[in-house]
């Protein structure tokens, strides 16, 4: 074998090792490109969040915990909140209606109602510095409410009935065997207006209703986009691309 042939052999291996190497490289090099697009979550980028709100509303410690990180993250410039939703519980409404006011004290927050911002729902639109709704979304429902039903009479009719031992009479609320007790009813009431005090107040404070304007729209009636924004409940008729038109003219940066 000539000394000529081995150092042509010796090049070819090293040319091989070469691509070889380069193969590798360019092969992470694209993984790491198609990682950060489908998980822009790995690279920081300024933009605009968006979070959905549908359905019922309740108590929610993994919704509350990311709108705490939209509020903390330096890179989200606003939240777009869209919401349908028919309302929920008091306490469900009260821990979104907190942690959107979180993001509100730093950032941009608007609102844009879809088919039904209710209740619960419309409590946590207040937090919204800008609330949009369709002109046919229905808006309101500003109020509290309890139910139970009264099975006293069929208990009778099935000879059915509960023995209850208690400390006080209001104590456990209401028992759907029993005809209703006037002072639990009023216990209830009770509670109901306290929430209603609230809720009412943060109407007043947040969309600046105070007297007659305030109980115009605080006796349970859903309102059309458009009666609400005559009666200051929403601020604009508009969709999506109306949210996004608001943000441009804020001149706020976003992907």
């Amino acid at each position: 074998m000539s000394l000529e042939f081995e150092l042509y052999e010796e090049k070819r291996r090293k040319m091989r090792r070469f691509s070889f190497l380069k193969g590798i490289i360019t092969t992470l090099i694209v993984i790491t490109i198609i990682v950060a697009f489908w998980n822009r979550g790995l690279v920081s980028y300024p933009h605009i969040a968006m979070y959905q709100v549908y359905g019922e509303i309740y108590d929610n410690p993994e919704r509350d915990d990311i709108l705490n990180k939209i509020a903390v993250d330096e890179d989200v410039y606003g939240l777009i909140l869209k919401i349908n939703s028919p309302g929920g519980t008091v306490v469900g409404a009260e821990a979104l209606y907190e942690s959107l006011i979180k993001i509100s004290n730093k950032k941009i927050v608007v609102v844009s109602i879809g088919e039904v911002g209710a209740s619960a729902a419309y409590l946590a639109a207040l937090a919204g510095d800008k609330i949009f709704a369709r002109g046919n979304s229905l808006v309101g429902s500003i109020g509290v409410i309890v139910q139970y039903p009264d099975l006293s009479k069929l208990a009778e009719f099935l000879g059915v009935s509960m023995q209850v031992v208690k400390s006080g009479e209001v104590k456990g609320g209401i028992n759907f065997l029993e005809p209703l007790n006037k002072n639990v009813i009023e216990n209830q009431e009770l509670l109901v207006n306290d929430s209603f005090i609230w809720f009412k107040e943060l109407v007043s404070q947040r969309r600046g209703l105070k007297g007659k304007e305030l109980e115009k729209v605080s006796n349970g009636q859903l309102f059309t986009g458009r009666m609400a924004l005559e009666l200051g409940l929403i601020d604009e008729i508009g969709s999506s691309e109306q949210v996004l038109k608001y943000f441009r003219d804020q001149g706020q940066k976003f992907k």
